[in-house]
């Protein structure tokens, strides 16, 4: 990304001397990141004020032990984005992960998006802001390029998310 100033050396990553986020290659649906960014920045400022309580950051199935008639009793596995803020935000990264994968992900995520914001009083503005800025921070958890299933998720995650591809 040329022009761009040079990331904080805790932000670059390995292999990224400087650079900022990797770069785009052919192939890769990766117009307008820049504004893409800029837009989903936008968002989250415009977002108010939240109560700030635990955020798991990977509530998905297998870290959800649940007793033998189906009631959640204990969640698993804190680890790499436990952190505290808004509700919102643990509600708009499960929408988007708990079918990751599958084959049916991309309509999962939208119907727990929709009934995330219908029963629990979250904007679905909140939601999408929050599920491009998951994407934005954890695209190169595993992998610095498109050879993992991460990367491919988080990219195809930004492409059909309204705030960063409006």
């Amino acid at each position: 990304m040329a022009g761009s100033r040079p990331l904080p050396e805790r932000a670059r990553g390995p292999g990224r001397p400087g650079r900022g986020p990797a770069r785009c290659r052919p192939g890769w649906p990766c117009a307008g990141l820049r504004r893409g960014v800029e837009r989903t920045q936008e968002a989250l400022r415009s977002l108010p004020d939240a109560p700030v309580s635990a955020i798991h950051g990977d509530l998905v199935p297998p870290n959800i032990h649940i007793d033998a008639v189906g009631r959640p009793v204990a969640v698993l596995d804190f680890g790499f984005y436990t952190t505290a803020g808004d509700p919102a935000f643990e509600a708009a990264v499960t929408a988007a992960i708990w079918d990751m994968y599958g084959p049916y992900a991309e309509e999962h995520t939208a119907e727990l998006t929709r009934l995330f914001a219908q029963e629990l009083g979250y904007t679905s503005a909140a939601l999408t802001a929050y599920q491009a800025a998951y994407a934005l921070t954890t695209y190169d958890l595993f992998g610095l390029d498109d050879s993992d299933g991460h990367f491919r998720w988080c990219v195809e995650q930004l492409c059909r998310n309204a705030v960063f591809s409006a």
